[in-house]
């Protein structure tokens, strides 16, 4: 009887079978994890402390919508070599520029961080980004469109770049780059008194749909696994039950 149950086409079943229920259970618990950050959103609770960078990407990675909106902390030093202006940028109504720079992390590798908002390039000269290590805590945001909305063909002045973007960046530095840009909120040293800084909404619920909804997929998966399972037995039985006629 047993025998019967290893034979090269029973045990394509049986791994197919184990397959299937531990793929249904772990989406089950994937739903789950998602109707529980929907909740937490839903009830305002706090948000959660600043992480590092490198905990939720990595160089050239391509952000999961999941950490856009987090608070991180990143180490480096500012490239001096290497800090724009971002026109379009409008604060209050108020047309200006993002102070963008590229902090260089110990690994070598750039995190664009928006430093602040400034009205005019004259004003932009007189907030250098500090030299030295700098811990900066700031919002990971999505990378904006790499042509600022901008006419095709725009030429820019010397020292800017049509938005806070990787990709705009690809001709201009030597290294790789993270995925987005960090809104810088605190700094160590401390930000100038002065600078406005980049508007950096939490993201209220970064994951899509309904409490409800993802319990009642939840529970889907998880019948999905006892139909598997169901079935499977079903075969195993038919397959061990002693045929009319057999004698047994």
């Amino acid at each position: 009887m047993v025998r019967q149950l290893l034979t090269p086409r029973w045990l394509a079943i049986h791994v197919l079978a184990v397959t299937l229920v531990a793929a249904c259970l772990w989406l089950g618990h994937w739903q789950l994890d998602r109707a529980a950050a929907v909740q937490q959103s839903a009830s305002g609770a706090s948000e959660p402390a600043a992480v590092p960078l490198a905990s939720l990407t990595a160089p050239q990675g391509v952000l999961d919508g999941a950490v856009i909106g987090r608070k991180v902390t990143v180490r480096g030093v500012y490239d001096p070599e290497h800090a724009y202006l971002v026109p379009g940028q409008v604060h209050n109504g108020r047309p200006g520029y993002w102070l963008l720079s590229i902090l260089r992390t110990p690994s070598g590798a750039g995190v664009l961080v928006a430093r602040g908002w400034v009205p005019s390039p004259a004003a932009a000269a007189s907030e250098p980004a500090p030299a030295g290590p700098v811990l900066v805590t700031g919002r990971l945001m999505d990378a904006q469109d790499p042509s600022g909305g901008l006419p095709p063909g725009t030429v820019l002045p010397p020292g800017q770049v049509a938005a806070a973007s990787p990709v705009a960046m690809l001709s201009l530095v030597p290294y790789q780059l993270y995925d987005g840009y960090v809104a810088l909120t605190t700094q160590q040293p401390p930000v100038p008194a002065g600078l406005t800084l980049v508007p950096s909404p939490r993201s209220s619920n970064p994951v899509p749909g309904f409490y409800l909804q993802h319990i009642a997929y939840v529970a889907l998966w998880w019948l999905f696994a006892v139909f598997v399972v169901f079935f499977w037995w079903r075969l195993v039985r038919d397959q061990v039950a002693p045929r009319p006629g057999s004698g047994s």
